[in-house]
């Protein structure tokens, strides 16, 4: 599993922190592509999960 955060910006509001888990780092990267369009989108990343405490965000 992978997750793909970014924050956006809009005008004068505080930032906003969203994220998405991805099964696999290709649906991860063609999420980040699409973020790179979208001029609100202020910085992104992409990480493996290795562990988590909700057993559904880790590969079994």
């Amino acid at each position: 599993m992978f997750i793909v955060a970014w924050t956006v910006l809009r005008g004068e509001g505080s930032p906003e922190d969203r994220w998405i888990t991805t099964h696999n780092r290709r649906e991860a990267e063609e999420e980040a592509e699409r973020l790179k369009l979208d001029a609100d989108v202020y910085c992104w990343s992409i990480a493996q999960i290795v562990d988590s405490s909700e057993p559904q965000h880790v590969e079994g």
